[in-house]
């Protein structure tokens, strides 16, 4: 059963696996972990949030919703 809940820190890893997995795979992933938006996700003191749903210890799937309105993916902007 799937459990969804506010992201913590230690499910840093496992997301970020998973986002590598949906977007970067042509990436290797340890280079994806030295990118910079690793350290942030999931930054509520910046008043930057993630959500996870998990399976077991797995991240499975994961939504974020970022207070800055001028956000950048992949290097298109995401408007909120």
């Amino acid at each position: 059963m799937y459990e969804i809940r506010e992201a913590k820190d230690e499910d840093r890893d496992s997301a970020i696996r998973l986002l590598w997995k949906a977007h970067e795979v042509t990436t290797d992933l340890e280079e994806v972990r030295k990118q910079h938006w690793t350290k942030s996700w999931h930054s509520p003191e910046k008043r930057d949030w993630s959500y996870v749903a998990t399976e077991g210890k797995e991240v499975v799937a994961n939504v974020s919703f970022f207070e800055d309105a001028a956000n950048i993916i992949r290097g298109k902007s995401v408007p909120f």
